[in-house]
């Protein structure tokens, strides 16, 4: 105590005044046995909390900084940098209840996946380097830094009523590693006079985790209660992220066990991983109810062998994990009827499992439910706001700026909302010329995609698809038949021998009456046809009906990777329908009208008319 009273003893009165209320909360938190009797749940986490659905999704932006911003410590008064910081520390927050500037807890910072940095200059304030979508308070709202990139406006940032300041410049500096960490209680930390939002998705879930874990539910709590002990998993990406956040919020840090949201009188055991500077590979906890919680400490980098042993009541997936982690999990919880919690921010755009958990949302509402941070969520943003923010953020960025949903993705070949270039479904024209695309393999999904092409608009409509796996191609063939007179590009691969008979598959479909052209025939790259679909989307010329689900949902995943060596290729997964529909996009000029002879390619002619809403051809 009487180093803290050194400390404030150069302080204003009222910086002197939060630092001993600080302390006299860590106080308080000792006495009471941890975090988790102290964690104040906003309006939109007390809605997670209080369903009783089996698979719960959290999703929240990557809201993160270069390693070497500094942030100002008040207790240790002392500038830190942010990829330095190795131990718990101190920021300055803002309390919006009572307007006012406070001390506040900083957990220790961690490492993200690389991102676009920008530095973000004040007229008052020390710069800071941030991701695009890091979150700053302005003007009664929150907005992200790239925002002010696309609205080329200048913000004056006004977190209270006796000091204000103003963007002077922003600029991209480089694609880097990201940092970031939590503020508990305030969500958001200060840098000069600038308000900075943490997400706190993670410490969202695990407060949860935590009230499972000992039985200890605050009196607001709606949600499925724990009556009894349990088995559970708490899987991270890798160790390092589980000592840095999951286990970190639960445990606290290694030196320091008991400092999380669980309470040190209720760990029981904890049982450490040989060689992992302190990561468990399970604790032993005391539940309400007298019993014994098992809670086991997981990776993804882990094999799935591994996983098969458990039979867990709940399990939370910190980070999106590789689909078939999560599907062996779910059918390991059916019949102990668990729940499943993830929390994480989609990097990948649209991934298998993030296509699984829409799906299952649609067709199992009363099980699988997700939660996207978007504007509209956000109390401080009255609808005057919302309308100007949606009004000034380009079309391709409103997915995921506005709604907090899958967006573009690390590489995303296609980087537009599906509100782009998904329209309803009409009736096509008798005299627009068709051609189709069709993928087959052995081991994966044989998908086509069906194009009409309308000459007087000079636009195109993706208006049916098939999607279908594990048929003999009789069966892929009759099902493309219906489809009537109309050419299929067919990929290069159908040219490799069967392993059942020998015969190629391009044959195979041909003697199924199918009017086949070999797609490598046409000549152009992978990346030529991603660049002439993405022409058209930008011009507004390419449409897809929103009866292609399957088209949809790849076309959202569809992204390029980059190597150790810094070259980026794309990536050839989950790409059955889009590679049929590349075909029959390479192919658009050899359409024909059903029922008329192949002519080859049109008569280039310059038309004036063009439709009045081209989504519906008219």
């Amino acid at each position: 105590m009487d180093r803290i009273e050194d400390l404030v003893a150069n302080l204003s009165a009222a910086e002197a005044k939060n630092i001993l209320k600080l302390v006299e909360e860590l106080d308080r938190r000792d006495r009471e046995g941890g975090a988790i009797s102290t964690f104040v749940a906003n309006p939109k986490q007390k809605e997670i909390f209080n369903t009783k659905k089996k698979v719960r999704t959290v999703m929240g932006g990557n809201r993160c900084l270069g390693g070497e911003q500094q942030i100002y410590d008040p207790v240790a008064c002392i500038w830190r940098r942010v990829d330095q910081i190795v131990e718990p520390f101190h920021v300055w927050a803002w309390d919006f209840n009572n307007r006012e500037r406070v001390v506040a807890m900083a957990e220790i910072p961690f490492k993200k996946l690389p991102a676009d940095l920008y530095r973000v200059e004040f007229k008052h304030s020390p710069p800071m380097i941030v991701s695009g979508s890091h979150l700053f308070w302005s003007c009664g709202s929150w907005f992200e830094a790239i925002d002010i990139v696309y609205r080329d406006v200048k913000y004056i940032i006004s977190p209270g009523e006796e000091f204000n300041d103003v963007v002077t410049s922003v600029e991209f500096i480089r694609k880097d590693t990201v940092w970031d960490f939590e503020v508990g209680v305030y969500h958001n930390y200060m840098v000069g006079n600038i308000i900075s939002h943490n997400s706190g998705k993670s410490h969202c879930a695990a407060f949860e985790v935590a009230c499972h874990a000992t039985g200890i539910y605050p009196d607001w709590w709606e949600g499925y209660r724990y009556t009894e002990a349990i088995d559970m998993g708490v899987i991270s990406p890798d160790t390092g992220q589980m000592l840095k956040t999951s286990q970190r919020k639960l445990m606290g840090p290694p030196d320091s066990f008991g400092t999380g949201f669980i309470p040190k009188e209720l760990i029981l055991e904890l049982h450490e991983r040989p060689q992992t500077n302190g990561c468990l590979d399970f604790a032993l906890i005391k539940h309400a109810s007298g019993g014994t919680t098992r809670m086991y400490f997981m990776t993804t980098q882990q094999t799935l062998k591994s996983f098969m042993g458990f039979m867990w009541r709940l399990a939370w997936f910190d980070e999106e994990p590789p689909w078939e982690y999560f599907d062996e999990t779910r059918f390991r919880m059916l019949d102990k009827g668990g729940n499943i919690l993830l929390s994480f921010y989609p990097p990948e755009g649209q991934t298998e499992l993030i296509s699984f958990l829409e799906e299952m949302e649609k067709k199992n509402p009363e099980y699988y439910e997700s939660w996207f941070l978007e504007w509209a969520d956000n109390p401080t943003l009255d609808p005057e706001t919302v309308e100007m923010m949606e009004k000034t953020t380009p079309d391709w960025l409103k997915e995921s700026r506005k709604y907090g949903r899958t967006g573009a993705g690390e590489g995303r070949c296609f980087p537009y909302s599906r509100d782009i270039y998904v329209c309803d479904p009409f009736e096509i024209e008798r005299h627009w010329r068709q051609i189709a695309g069709l993928d087959v393999g052995f081991g994966h999904y044989t998908a086509a995609v069906c194009v009409a092409f309308d000459d007087m608009s000079d636009t195109a409509y993706v208006y049916k698809e098939y999607f279908s796996k594990e048929q003999l191609p009789a069966v892929h063939a009759s099902a493309l038949r219906r489809w009537g007179d109309v050419e299929f590009c067919i990929d290069t691969s159908s040219n490799r021998r069967s392993p059942t008979d020998g015969k190629r598959l391009f044959q195979m479909y041909a003697e199924e009456g199918l009017k086949l052209r070999d797609a490598e025939t046409r000549g152009g790259t992978v990346e030529s046809s991603i660049a002439l679909i993405n022409t058209m989307l930008s011009e507004r010329r390419l449409f897809i009906f929103a009866t292609c689900p399957n088209l949809i949902r790849q076309m959202g995943g569809y992204r390029r990777v980059q190597d150790k060596q810094g070259k980026w290729s794309v990536l050839a997964k989950d790409n059955d329908i889009i590679d049929g529909f590349r075909y029959s996009m390479m192919w658009l000029n050899e359409a024909r009208v059903p029922g008329t002879p192949r002519m080859g390619p049109p008569t280039p002619r310059i038309v004036e008319w063009a439709p009045v809403d081209a989504r519906i051809g008219i």
